[in-house]
């Protein structure tokens, strides 16, 4: 970068992207709103840092600002996302075993799935216990 503009739009640029994650993870924004506009300033950092602080055309500026700055906003749109369906996915298991149980929320007890034996009893006359 040939002068320090170059750091502040880059600064600019991560403000940005940390806000942008952060408002939609901890719900200060609607998604919508806190994408687009995590968004429109990356784009607009990332060109003013190729028009101003590198000198390069506006043609290139533009182009290089949709491009890194839209490209890097929706990886962070993904992660954000990602991690916040898993934690909505997990509170509402969490609230379904809750209201199915009646109790408070416990960890589910281990499956034949996952290594632990179920005992299945038949519905014969001599009600054996089948292990599986």
């Amino acid at each position: 970068m040939e002068n320090s503009n170059g750091w502040l739009f880059f600064i600019l640029f991560a403000a940005a992207q940390v806000g942008m994650y952060l408002a939609i993870r901890r719900h200060w924004l609607r998604t919508a709103i806190a994408a687009t506009a995590g968004v429109a300033v990356s784009i607009v950092a990332i060109t003013l840092l190729g028009f101003v602080a590198q000198a390069n055309t506006i043609f290139q500026a533009l182009f290089a600002g949709v491009i890194v700055g839209g490209l890097v906003s929706i990886g962070t749109l993904t992660m954000a996302w990602y991690f916040q369906s898993s934690e909505q996915r997990k509170q509402y298991l969490a609230q379904q075993r809750q209201a199915a149980v009646g109790a408070p929320d416990i960890p589910a007890t281990p499956t034949a799935a996952e290594g632990t034996p179920a005992t299945v009893t038949s519905s014969g006359d001599d009600d054996q216990a089948v292990t599986a």
